[in-house]
């Protein structure tokens, strides 16, 4: 299937980590058999001029690429940012539309502008009503966005965003438990970074008796990192601004607890690619991860600070054999659900079944 990959988001040179989901799930394709070209804008300097351009640049070599290399199939990421110059082409060329929804394309995050979500709403519908097939990366989300759009699940293929490369992402085992803590995200309002920081102080506050042992390790930037830093000043925390999967892989096996406390998440990578290796992931409870995490099984689940210390609590006192089945369960609950081979070949068994409709 010649397929024409379209996404507002894909590694460059300068940001070899901007959109990596993407380009595994790319390369996951042609790797089936798929012949894909890819139209991609990397990220752009947060300033409205340069946006503008270069989205028109973006959308221009879009509607090129469609006349130049007559796809059979344009494969949408982030419909909402990427569909306007698929939906004008349509009305003059004929191919089908797959459309992959990440998460903050379909929903208004907190403080968004309501009015531009309206006009990505629109967009959204009507590239919905187009497609062929819509992608999403898990059955909460589809729960949750099925309110607001009118999604027919036989159109609809849940798969997550590329998966896990569990050979990657390989198991390491934890002989001896640590209290290394890492939190992995952007640090802007809806990863919740300062609730991160009353779960870090409430545990200090509340078992001084382990704070010695309490290592925090933080990967990521974003608006709220000065915030952040001053927040947990005094405490044993180090920061990492950037880091590429191989260095990620290695700071997962370093650290035995991945905190998450995001406000949403259409799935959440970061902690599969932890459990992955076999590390104990503590999430907050919301659906996403809830999905994956069976509390107290293969991780742990918690609804504010208090709870999260009531979690570290029970981790400290797990024995070794307890420890040990919990690490395996949480790797084997990736290798089984989410392992990137498998899901990339039902994605692009999926994409071979539309192929062959007239």
């Amino acid at each position: 299937m010649s397929i024409l990959v379209v996404s507002n988001m894909y590694p460059s040179k300068e940001f070899p980590f901007y959109g990596t989901f993407v380009q595994k799930i790319t390369e996951g394709l042609i790797d089936n058999g798929h012949d894909c070209k890819i139209v991609a804008i990397s990220k752009i300097e947060n300033k409205r001029f340069f946006k503008l351009i270069g989205y028109i640049n973006f959308y221009i070599n879009i509607i090129y690429s469609i006349i130049k290399y007559k796809p059979s199939c344009v494969y949408l990421h982030f419909p909402s940012h990427t569909g306007l110059p698929v939906l004008f082409i349509k009305l003059f060329r004929k191919f089908k539309i797959i459309a992959h929804f990440h998460g903050g394309d379909l929903i208004n995050q907190s403080q968004r502008s309501k009015y531009f979500f309206k006009l990505k709403e629109i967009i959204n519908n009507n590239v919905i009503s187009k497609s062929e097939l819509v992608v999403l990366p898990s059955n909460s989300f589809f729960n949750l966005i099925s309110k607001t759009y009118k999604l027919k699940e036989d159109k609809v293929i849940i798969t997550p965003s590329g998966g896990v490369d569990c050979d990657f992402f390989n198991f390491k085992s934890r002989v001896t438990r640590t209290c290394k803590i890492l939190f992995v995200a952007r640090l802007v309002p809806v990863k919740r970074p300062l609730l991160m920081s009353d779960c870090i102080k409430s545990f200090y506050h509340e078992c001084p008796e382990y704070s010695q042992f309490v290592e925090v390790t933080v990967v990521g930037s974003g608006p709220l990192s000065i915030t952040l830093k001053k927040e947990l000043k005094g405490y044993n925390v180090k920061y990492l601004e950037l880091a590429s999967q191989k260095q990620l892989r290695q700071i997962y096996k370093e650290n035995d607890i991945l905190i998450q406390t995001s406000e949403y998440e259409s799935l959440g990578l970061v902690p599969l690619e932890f459990m992955s290796t076999g590390g104990i992931a503590m999430c907050i409870d919301i659906p996403a991860f809830r999905e994956y995490i069976s509390s107290g099984e293969n991780g742990f689940i918690f609804k504010d600070p208090s709870d999260f210390v009531r979690c570290m609590k029970k981790y400290i006192l797990m024995d070794k054999l307890s420890f040990g089945m919990m690490s395996n369960q949480s790797r084997n609950t990736v290798l089984n659900r989410y392992n990137s081979c498998r899901t990339l070949k039902v994605l692009s068994n999926k994409l071979n079944e539309i192929s062959s409709k007239v």
